[in-house]
């Protein structure tokens, strides 16, 4: 999966593959050849909670006027479940279910 946040244009893409007993592989969008990042379920819950805290934010004092509007923009936007480009036929049965269980 791709996060909806994702700008198109970025050369920062970070893609998430959710396994059915809860573990998590991570990679660059990019250059998926650079290797893959894997994550028990209790890592990754508490990756997550630290990056919701705001425990990863780059300092204000940092960033760029821009940077800082964007930051805060995204910080309230909610983010959801988007298919990447290089999805298997199960992943995509699976964007297709959640997508019918929104509507």
């Amino acid at each position: 999966m791709r996060s909806s946040l994702s700008d198109p244009e970025s050369e920062a893409i970070v893609e998430v593959a959710e396994f059915d007993d809860g573990f998590r592989a991570v990679r660059d969008g990019k250059s998926p050849d650079k290797g893959t990042l894997f994550f028990t379920p209790a890592e990754w819950e508490a990756f997550t909670l630290g990056a919701r805290d705001g425990e990863f934010d780059i300092p204000e004092e940092h960033l760029t006027e821009e940077e800082i509007a964007l930051q805060r923009e995204r910080a309230n936007q909610p983010a959801e479940w988007v298919p990447s480009p290089l999805l298997t036929p199960k992943a995509r049965q699976e964007y297709e279910r959640r997508q019918a269980t929104k509507a």
